[in-house]
């Protein structure tokens, strides 16, 4: 499943990468599989993806987290 997801994914498919950041999310408590994926979701123009991401910006601290990218 994860193999042809990320296939979908690199091709250009939001909802693949959404579902593959959902699926890290999950599994992986690191979260950095799931931040890849998100942005990957996002820059493949899923609004989900994009909603997500821009949260998690507005939300979170740290050196990669920006309050200005998440309102872009």
């Amino acid at each position: 499943m994860v193999p042809a997801y990320k296939a979908a994914a690199y091709a250009g498919s939001g909802p693949a990468a959404n579902a593959l950041s959902t699926y890290y999310l999950k599994s992986n408590r690191t979260g950095e599989q799931d931040l890849y994926w998100r942005t990957i979701s996002a820059e493949n123009g899923d609004p989900v993806g994009q909603y997500s991401l821009a949260m998690i910006h507005l939300k979170q601290d740290g050196a990669y987290y920006s309050q200005r990218r998440g309102l872009y």
